[in-house]
C-alpha cells in the first residue's frame, strides 16, 4: 500500500500543475507580506474618534432598518468598536506574525479548489490516458488502487495547507517577529469576547481543513460516478460558492441537513451560533455524508466495467 501511495505521489508531482500550486502559494505569501510591511505612515492616533464616528453612523442606520439580520450586524459592530475603545485595542497597526497567518487564511479557499482539481482528475486521468487497464492488470485489488489515489489527492491538499501555515509563519516571523501584539476579538453569546490570536489561528486552520477533506472527497466521488473530471470539478466549486445563494429557496427543514450548509464549523466557535447541539448535528451530518461518499466510490469503482 505504501508503495502504491508513493507511486501516486510521483505521478502527481510529475505534473506541472502540482508545482504551480506550490509556487502560487509561495508567491502570494511573499507578495502579501511585502505589501503589508511597506507602508510606514499608517500610524493613526485618532482611531478612537474614527470608531466613535463609525458607531454614530451605525446607530443612525439601526433606526432606518427593519431587518433583524442587519440590526444584529450593526449591534455587533457597535459592541466590538466600543470594546476596542474601552480597552485601548486599535483595529489596525497590530500586524504581527499570527495576524498575518490569520489574514493568509483566505488562501484556504484556493487550496480547497486546488484539492478539488486534483481529486477530480486523479482517477479520470487514468481513463483518458488509457492507463487504467495497465493499472488494473497488476495483482492488486481495485480497492487498494482507489484508496491510494484518494489518500494521495487529499494528502496533497493537506500538504498545501501545511505549506501555507508554515511558510506564512516563517515569513511573518522574519519580517514581524514572533510576538503576538493583540488578541482576536469577536462577538459571541451576546457579548464581546477575546481569544489568543495563536489559539484562534490554529483552531481556524484546523476547522478549515475539514473543508479540504470533505469538498475534495465530493470531487473524488463525482469523478467515479460520472467518469468526468469536468463535472467532478465544477459541481463542488459551484456548491462551495452557490449553496448560500440557493439556501433561501430551499425548505428550512431540508437545508439544515445538506452537507455544504454544515461545513462552516467556525460559526460554533467564533460566531453567535454557540450551540453544542448544533455543532454535534453538523459533525454527524458531515460524517454521514463522508461515509456515504466513500462507500459509494469504492462500490462503483470495484464494479465498474473497464473496456
Amino acid at each position: 500500500m505504501i508503495n502504491l501511495i508513493k507511486n501516486e505521489f510521483k505521478k502527481l508531482l510529475s505534473r506541472k500543475s502540482s508545482f504551480f500550486m506550490i509556487f502560487f502559494i509561495v508567491i502570494v505569501v511573499i507578495f502579501t507580506i511585502i505589501t503589508s510591511v511597506l507602508p510606514e505612515d499608517d500610524n493613526n492616533d485618532h482611531w478612537k474618534e474614527e470608531l466613535e464616528e463609525i458607531n454614530k453612523r451605525a446607530k443612525e442606520n439601526l433606526k432606518e432598518n427593519d431587518s433583524d439580520i442587519i440590526k444584529n450586524d450593526f449591534n455587533k459592530q457597535i459592541s466590538i468598536n466600543e470594546y476596542r475603545i474601552q480597552n485601548n485595542i486599535p483595529p489596525y497597526n497590530n500586524l504581527d506574525t499570527w495576524t498575518f497567518i490569520d489574514n493568509m487564511g483566505g488562501m484556504i479557499v484556493i487550496i480547497t479548489i486546488f484539492t478539488v482539481v486534483i481529486s477530480g482528475k486523479i482517477v479520470t486521468k487514468e481513463f483518458s490516458d488509457g492507463t487504467i487497464k495497465l493499472l488494473l492488470m497488476r495483482p492488486i485489488s481495485r480497492s487498494k488502487i482507489l484508496f491510494s489515489k484518494y489518500i494521495t489527492s487529499i494528502s496533497y491538499g493537506f500538504m498545501l495547507l501545511l505549506l501555507l501555515f508554515i511558510f506564512s509563519f516563517l515569513v511573518g516571523t522574519f519580517f514581524l517577529g514572533i510576538e503576538s501584539k493583540a488578541p482576536y476579538i469577536y462577538f459571541r453569546d451576546g457579548q464581546v469576547q477575546e481569544m489568543s490570536m495563536i489559539h484562534h489561528v490554529v483552531l481556524e486552520y484546523l476547522l478549515k481543513s475539514v473543508d479540504i477533506l470533505i469538498v475534495g472527497t465530493v470531487a473524488f466521488t463525482l469523478s467515479i460516478i460520472f467518469n468526468s473530471s469536468s463535472l467532478a470539478i465544477v459541481i463542488p466549486i459551484f456548491l462551495m460558492f452557490g449553496s448560500a445563494v440557493l439556501d433561501p429557496f430551499l425548505n428550512e427543514g431540508i437545508s439544515q441537513y445538506l452537507l455544504f450548509n454544515n461545513l462552516n464549523l467556525a460559526q460554533y466557535f467564533f460566531g453567535d451560533n454557540h450551540n453544542n447541539e448544533g455543532l454535534a448535528n453538523s459533525i454527524i451530518i458531515i460524517i454521514l455524508h463522508y461515509i456515504l461518499m466513500i462507500a459509494l466510490s469504492f462500490y462503483l469503482f470495484r464494479n465498474k466495467e473497464i473496456t
